[in-house]
């Protein structure tokens, strides 16, 4: 065999190790890499902006407890702008599950809830009493397009009151049957993505008692 075939064998074979390599990398840039600010960027912001940021939750929560009041308007507080770029946060919204009065799993509170609800004053109590999204900003730091999960994004969550976590699940108040109004897994890390990740789903890491990350996937 003659050196020019065996050249030629040799950078057909480089054309091939090549192709591999760059589907390699294409899988993982494209499918495996997770492309959010990570878990330690996002709790070193945290730390930075703390202050800032709990008084925002607090304007949140305390804006009115008037059932009647337009709460979206809670951001037109003097000085709130400020402090939302101060700290980095583009918004702050409510969560859509049950409120977190004190006592969250008992079925007192679960009743107390339901009468206010039948009072008209549901709204209201998850404003003022709800767990919370911290929305950071730049959006486009925070939220991506994703082959495989069509949009993935990551925040920092709110829980006002001592939440159950109990076999990897984050557990929320019960109803008035007794039962967990919904379940969420808690994970160790969000720098990944989660094993068996379902649509719409939403996973936690704890970093303090009150304070969460959250990463979730969606359209």
């Amino acid at each position: 065999m003659d050196m020019d075939n065996i050249k030629g064998k040799l950078a057909k074979h480089r054309g091939k190790l090549l192709v591999i390599a760059l589907l390699v990398v294409t899988y993982y840039v494209l499918i495996v890499r997770n492309p959010l600010p990570s878990d330690e960027d996002m709790i070193a912001h945290f730390q930075a902006h703390r202050s800032d940021i709990e008084e925002l939750v607090r304007r949140y929560r305390n804006y009115s407890s008037d059932p009647k009041v337009d709460h979206s308007l809670w951001f037109k507080e003097e000085g709130t702008q400020e402090i939302l770029r101060r700290a980095g946060v583009e918004d702050i919204s409510r969560s859509a599950y049950s409120p977190w009065l004190p006592n969250p799993y008992s079925i007192e509170t679960a009743n107390t809830i339901k009468n206010e609800i039948r009072n008209g004053n549901g709204y209201a109590l998850l404003h003022n009493y709800g767990a919370l999204r911290i929305k950071p900003a730049p959006r486009r730091l925070y939220y991506s397009s994703h082959l495989r999960y069509a949009n993935i994004w990551k925040d920092y969550y709110f829980i006002p009151e001592i939440s159950r976590i109990e076999n990897g699940e984050l557990l929320w108040p019960v109803n008035t049957k007794g039962k967990y109004s919904a379940r969420d897994r808690v994970l160790y890390s969000l720098d990944g993505f989660p094993d068996e990740w379902k649509d719409f789903e939403c996973v936690f890491r704890q970093v303090e008692t009150h304070w969460f990350l959250r990463m979730c996937n969606g359209h």
